[in-house]
């Protein structure tokens, strides 16, 4: 292991360390939310970020586009001030925008599939 993949390794154990916090936050500021546009975003950011960290190679541009897509929503949302929705929104915004880095990571220290499969 050489000291470049021990540095990203160390650096996407903090960067998880964080995004666990982002949604531990998430959780810590629970009441029912009944604006269906912070809904939509959350429904919509769990299923990027589940694409964001399983995807292929190539579905690479399509998962950048809806991050593209998702920024913009929680750039554009009004929310009301006298409700968790900013700050639910807001989690929302720092969870995605730690995905790209994470998934950068992720393939920078784990070895190709292609490499794990012994041949016959």
């Amino acid at each position: 292991v050489t000291a470049e993949t021990r540095e990203a390794a160390f650096r996407l154990l903090c960067l998880n360390h964080t995004f666990t916090s982002y949604i531990s936050a998430l959780g810590a500021h629970r009441e029912k939310l009944s604006n269906p546009d912070v809904l939509g975003l959350l429904d919509d950011a769990v299923c990027y970020v589940d694409d964001a960290l399983h995807h292929q190679p190539e579905d690479e541009q399509r998962v950048h586009q809806a991050l593209e897509g998702l920024k913009q929503r929680v750039q554009s949302l009004e929310t009301r001030p006298d409700s968790k929705e900013p700050l639910v929104v807001q989690q929302i915004g720092l969870l995605i925008a730690l995905l790209p880095e994470i998934g950068r990571l992720q393939r920078q220290i784990s070895p190709p599939i292609s490499t794990l499969i012994t041949q016959p």
